[in-house]
């Protein structure tokens, strides 16, 4: 098994004839740790990668576990921006309430005037 040395990111993928992007997504794929040395077999998989069946089932999966726990996330926030609607409301009734009172006695100073 011949072993073949990159000094970096950008050489493997001008070697590998593919931008930088699409050598992560490969990479990723097909499970390999863009390390600096590569085997003939990694070097295949990365130049021409075909998601098998498996990792398309294993992608499937996370984007619906992903999509879940985004769902999740969404009504914990619609919660904590509801408990916060109240909190404003209650401020600005409180507001109000101190407006008023300020304005009675604004009006009760200038009749003892």
């Amino acid at each position: 098994m011949t072993e073949h040395k990159f000094n970096s990111i950008s050489e493997l993928a001008e070697h590998l004839k593919i931008s930088r992007t699409t050598l992560y997504r490969r990479a990723n794929l097909s499970d390999i740790n863009l390390t600096g040395v590569y085997s003939d077999e990694q070097l295949e998989l990365l130049s021409s990668v075909q998601p098998t069946v498996q990792q398309l089932n294993s992608l499937t999966e996370q984007t619906g576990q992903l999509s879940e726990q985004t769902e999740q996330q969404i009504k914990f926030l619609n919660k904590e921006i509801s408990a916060k609607d109240k909190q404003i409301k209650f401020l600005s009734d409180q507001l109000k309430e101190k407006d008023l009172q300020i304005s009675l006695l604004n009006k009760n100073l200038d009749q003892a005037q």
